[in-house]
């Protein structure tokens, strides 16, 4: 990700109606799959912080470890008082084997330059047996935009790629589904144009929304994490996935 995406990630993130709906379902699938209510988590390509945060916030019972390769983002994160971060990469995790209940890496294997299949058996290698993996992932390369190109997006995943991935490295996965997949036409268009527009600067969809629609937004997203669970989604901007080490 290019430096100035840290910045402003780190400003928004922790209101923004996108980065708050992930998280409340990423920690819905924690609390519903997860063995025990004082889990060691670790969130690998933690960025500037924002899950660690909401985590936090929610429950002060989980262990919570993150780790970036950004020092960027570190520098960040720390500075909002978050100090159990490491500067490593999801290729090269720095713990020993069974050292953690839950891995969570929210948009970090598309990256490019990461490669997601010797990062995937990291993550099985450090969880417990039992263990549960959080993934998601950029869905559909016909949506790529300059929204892309800021962020550095190797490559958009569809679930059987994802499926594929994640078993390959040894977990039995519990749900694959698509999401934000409400929003998924509106935005569809969006970064249709945007690619067709070959004068517009490369900067993330990532900035601050009017207060009124980021909550309607949110609201949105929050109904359509209730389905998950039970309804896999046929489409959406990404890829979300649960599996566990068996």
């Amino acid at each position: 990700m290019e430096p100035a995406e840290y910045r402003i990630m780190s400003q928004v993130e922790d209101t923004h109606w996108w980065f708050l709906g992930l998280r409340h379902l990423t920690l819905q699938s924690i609390c519903r799959y997860a063995i025990g209510t004082k889990s060691s988590i670790l969130d690998a390509g933690c960025g500037t912080g924002g899950l660690l945060r909401f985590i936090s916030a929610q429950s002060r019972s989980h262990r919570l470890v993150g780790i970036d390769i950004s020092r960027i983002a570190l520098d960040l994160l720390r500075s909002a008082g978050k100090p159990s971060v490491a500067c490593a990469s999801v290729e090269k995790l720095p713990f020993r084997s069974q050292s953690f209940d839950v891995v969570t890496s929210l948009d970090v294997l598309y990256t490019r330059g990461i490669d997601a299949h010797w990062a995937a058996r990291e993550f099985f290698h450090v969880l417990k047996p039992g263990g549960l993996l959080i993934v998601n992932l950029p869905a559909f390369e016909f949506i790529r935009s300059t929204h892309d190109k800021a962020i550095r997006t190797g490559h958009r995943y569809q679930k059987r790629e994802v499926v594929t991935l994640l078993e390959g490295a040894g977990f039995s996965v519990t749900i694959a589904t698509y999401w934000n997949t409400f929003l998924f036409p509106i935005i569809c268009l969006i970064r249709l144009l945007r690619s067709r527009d070959t004068c517009r600067q490369h900067s993330s969809d990532v900035k601050a929304t009017p207060s009124a629609l980021n909550y309607l937004l949110l609201q949105i997203l929050r109904l359509e994490n209730r389905l998950v669970a039970s309804l896999p989604l046929p489409f959406g901007t990404s890829v979300f996935c649960i599996a566990q080490k068996q």
